[in-house]
């Protein structure tokens, strides 16, 4: 799965960041949400309620860390998205 994603990731253009994601849910321009396992739950909490009030998916993914690789970064990140088409 990591694989898919990580095609997903290249194909659309992804969001990488708390600030950008939230930023981007607000505006209505997120398809699918993706949160790390390890990331402060203070700071992702907002982020999912958000998600959930509009209806977007959630994937969890294991690590802050391989999210960013995921990303294309080499930080790592505790939340992305992928844009609306």
């Amino acid at each position: 799965m990591h694989n898919f994603i990580k095609d997903v990731f290249k194909i659309d253009n992804a969001i990488c960041g708390i600030k950008q994601v939230r930023k981007a849910l607000k505006g209505g321009a997120v398809k699918t949400l993706y949160l790390a396992s390890d990331a402060e739950k203070r700071l992702i909490a907002p982020i999912v309620a958000l998600s959930e009030s509009l209806y977007i998916p959630v994937v969890w993914v294991s690590s802050m860390r391989t999210l960013g690789k995921m990303c294309g970064i080499d930080v790592g990140c505790a939340a992305a998205a992928v844009r609306n088409a």
